[in-house]
């Protein structure tokens, strides 16, 4: 019975979270060689807004003429509504990043769903909901991931991490060296203002040097700076609101 009991387990896992695992890892070969082929690199921005960074980096990347992508999250935008037309308002695109940033592999399946399809506050604030959607943690289950798609969202992953999570924060100018020389991509940012972290001021300022070294030697390596959709529309994707 053992043997038996191991293999339906297994199985019921690999259903359950193979499927969006493995759409991920397509969906980011296409990015990369999307990337690679037009030079292009697409800032995006997770959990914000926040009322310090936020302003900040809307500062600097309109310094250097950069669109940029940032996936809000539901609370923090009914708490700051004005950041987010702001955005908006300076030509970034908006994407969604669920209501209070929920794990879907930690959560039941249909509080996961009900989270990530919480979007009464982008009607009240940007007056229609968009079509794109990161994941927290980019993390879904078969049951979140189908949902998702039936919904009629578009899943946004990444291919490159900006290292503003890691524990220890790596050299702002390292990280963008690195990432001219895999070819650009999508890159992974948050812009949340780190409430309650001990390094807060660290992290907040490890952003803003981080996307100024991204945005300053990407152009020099003949880099352009476009939105999400803009990069994966060349792997016959869009992200238009719906």
């Amino acid at each position: 019975m053992i043997p038996w009991l191991l293999i339906l387990i297994v199985s019921f896992l690999g259903v359950w979270f193979v499927p969006p695992l493995a759409h991920r890892l397509v969906q980011s070969r296409c990015y990369r060689a999307s990337a690679g082929r037009h030079l292009r690199i697409a800032l995006t921005f997770d959990d914000g807004p926040g009322p310090e960074l936020t302003p900040q980096l809307l500062e600097l990347l309109a310094s250097h003429g950069a669109p940029a992508t940032f996936f809000l999250l539901g609370s923090r935008t009914e708490a700051t509504p004005g950041l987010a037309c702001e955005l908006a308002r300076a030509g970034h695109e908006i994407g969604l990043h669920s209501f209070e940033h929920l794990h879907a592999w930690k959560t039941l399946p249909w509080r996961s769903m009900r989270d990530l399809h919480r979007t009464e506050w982008a009607r009240e604030t940007l007056g229609g909901v968009p079509r794109l959607l990161r994941p927290p943690y980019g993390k879904m289950t078969v049951a979140t991931w189908l949902w998702t798609i039936v919904r009629g969202r578009r899943i946004a992953w990444w291919t490159f991490d900006s290292g503003d999570t890691w524990p220890e924060l790596p050299d702002p100018d390292v990280m963008a060296q690195r990432l001219i020389r895999a070819g650009g991509g999508v890159v992974l940012l948050h812009d949340f203002d780190r409430e309650g972290h001990a390094d807060r001021e660290a992290r907040q300022a490890y952003v803003l040097a981080v996307t100024r070294a991204i945005l300053e030697q990407g152009r020099d390596a003949g880099f352009t700076f476009c939105r999400y959709s803009d990069l994966v529309s060349n792997t016959g994707g869009s992200a238009t609101r719906a």
